[in-house]
């Protein structure tokens, strides 16, 4: 498959075939830029989305919904899976709220980053941080790739902002006032193993820096402080 996203039109909405080759960031990035190219053209509206071409699992789902929304004037109401249309949201509301609230008013990277980034919304990087690269962000910090250098969310002194990554490379790591080494070798809530394709969260818990997999529930406990 050549493009990494095709958009058909069906009876319902819009239909993805998504590139199963390609890795997952450089398929949001695409997906974003596709949407934001076509946003005339989409005008504001509600439709059914389905994907196919690809396994998904439901946060992906998620931020590729999140993608088309962040970039249109979509707005997905029903995802059609297997010709069984469901409405989205009945699909995870817990989840699907916190990450509205997280990119609400986002700053949103394309790509990796390789210089030094400063700013007062939380940050969405669709890639990696490289390492001579820097992310200062005043709110949160969401990095689809792996972090090699430095991020530092909540950078007014708020503790009760979160850093979220599909892997964590880096000591270069702070939120708010902490700055010591990020805990990994316990699990404050269920586990700490978790799945290839699951994202890490890293908070202030117990007045020090942990590292859960994003499943685990920190996420819900520390944006119910925010």
């Amino acid at each position: 498959m050549k493009d990494s996203c095709v958009i058909k039109s069906n009876k319902y909405g819009l239909s993805l075939l998504l590139n199963p080759e390609i890795s997952f960031e450089q398929l949001v990035t695409d997906v974003c830029r596709k949407f934001l190219d076509a946003k005339e053209f989409f005008g504001k509206t509600e439709l059914v989305v389905s994907m196919s071409g690809r396994d998904l699992t439901f946060e992906e789902q998620e931020v590729i919904i999140q993608a088309i929304e962040l970039n249109s004037d979509i707005k997905v109401k029903l995802i059609q899976e297997n010709d069984e249309i469901t409405e989205r949201s009945m699909l995870g509301k817990l989840e699907k709220y916190h990450f509205d609230r997280i990119n609400e008013h986002a700053k949103i990277i394309f790509g990796d980053v390789h210089t030094t980034v400063h700013s007062d919304l939380s940050v969405v990087v669709l890639g990696d941080i490289s390492e001579e690269a820097e992310v200062n962000s005043k709110g949160n910090i969401i990095v689809f790739g792996k972090i090699f250098g430095g991020a530092h969310a909540g950078a007014a002194g708020n503790d009760t902002q979160f850093i979220v990554c599909h892997s964590l490379e880096s000591d270069d790591i702070s939120i708010g006032n902490h700055i010591e080494e990020v805990a990994i070798e316990k699990s404050i809530f269920k586990r700490f193993k978790r799945l290839k394709s699951e994202g890490i969260i890293i908070g202030v818990w117990d007045d020090s820096l942990i590292a859960e997999p994003l499943a685990n529930g920190l996420l819900q406990e520390i944006v119910s402080k925010q």
